[in-house]
């Protein structure tokens, strides 16, 4: 597995585990936090996942 391979590999897995967590059910107001943070994280995930889909393209 190259090493873009496994930063993909790592990313889905972050991203199941936001996404199980947004899922969990009820939330309580203590919780709004913990989602704000999750939202961030997923937008983080998702400029990672560009900018690693850019470097596939390189490769090729």
């Amino acid at each position: 597995m190259t090493e873009v391979e496994e930063a993909l590999a790592r990313l889905d897995r972050a991203v199941a585990r936001l996404e199980a967590a947004c899922n969990a059910g009820k939330h309580t107001a203590a919780e709004a936090s913990v989602k704000a943070i999750a939202a961030s994280a997923a937008d983080r995930v998702d400029v990672a996942l560009a900018k690693l889909g850019q470097l596939l393209e390189r490769e090729d």
